[in-house]
């Protein structure tokens, strides 16, 4: 019974229809786990984890690292199941490994996962360099640059680009999306929940202009003073239902 259904997704169903039958129940995802839960017991199913890999511990036989999962929380992966080499390359390299991956896992009734069974090999995004290439792009940018006009980035411009990166680095903030603006500055966007937040710095006056839209609510939030040390706690502050 552990293993039936264990690889359906959300979207899929087994149907017990005998030949002669127009209709027949079905079994899903989520009968599997009412089943589970009436039964007080544990059930596996393939789940797809995706997250940042916070440690790695390799004490005392304990081969597995972390990662904190944007669904399921922090979950202990051990090393013999994937490329060991990979990960710990990845993370030594960016400091901050983004990982994904498909795996069998052991849950209890109320869905946390228990174990990890099986898991596929982990796809490792790079992000950190991903943003450092962006900021790279966004330097090599001249003059004319929006159909002739548009200022390249000045100096000024490309360290406040750099600083946001290393913040993002130390994972205080999420991974910035950034744009060149007609002015020479540069601007970051985050999507959160229901949030649209942009920070954008004018290199005209050395400041930063903070702009928050609820799409839910049309609430506003702005800041035409908001320093980068205080992005990640604004941030933070931000919910679905603000």
């Amino acid at each position: 019974m552990t293993r039936l259904g264990l690889r359906l997704s959300p979207d899929e169903s087994i149907e017990f229809r005998p030949p002669d039958a127009t209709s027949a129940p079905r079994f899903n995802q989520e009968i599997r786990r009412r089943i589970a839960r009436l039964a007080d017991s544990t059930y596996q199913e393939e789940v797809t984890i995706a997250g940042y890999v916070e440690a790695v511990d390799k004490k005392e036989g304990k081969q597995h690292f972390r990662v904190s999962s944007d669904e399921y929380g922090d979950i202990q992966v051990p090393l013999a199941l994937v490329d060991e080499k990979a990960v710990l390359g990845a993370l030594e390299h960016t400091g901050r490994a983004r990982v994904s991956f498909s795996a069998v896992a052991s849950l209890s009734a109320d869905g946390k996962i228990q174990q990890l069974l099986e898991t596929s090999q982990p796809e490792i995004d790079d992000e950190v360099a991903d943003v450092r290439d962006r900021i790279e792009e966004l330097r090599r940018l001249h003059d004319g640059w929006l159909d002739g006009h548009g200022k390249g980035l000045n100096r000024a411009a490309v360290e406040w680009l750099e600083q946001l990166c290393t913040i993002y680095e130390a994972g205080d903030v999420p991974r910035p999306y950034l744009y060149p603006t007609e002015d020479g500055g540069a601007r970051a966007e985050w999507s959160k929940d229901d949030w649209e937040i942009s920070l954008e710095y004018s290199p005209a006056s050395s400041t930063n202009y903070l702009h928050a839209l609820h799409s839910g609510t049309d609430k506003e939030i702005e800041d035409d003073s908001m320093d980068l040390t205080r992005v990640s706690a604004f941030l933070s502050t931000l919910g679905g239902h603000s």
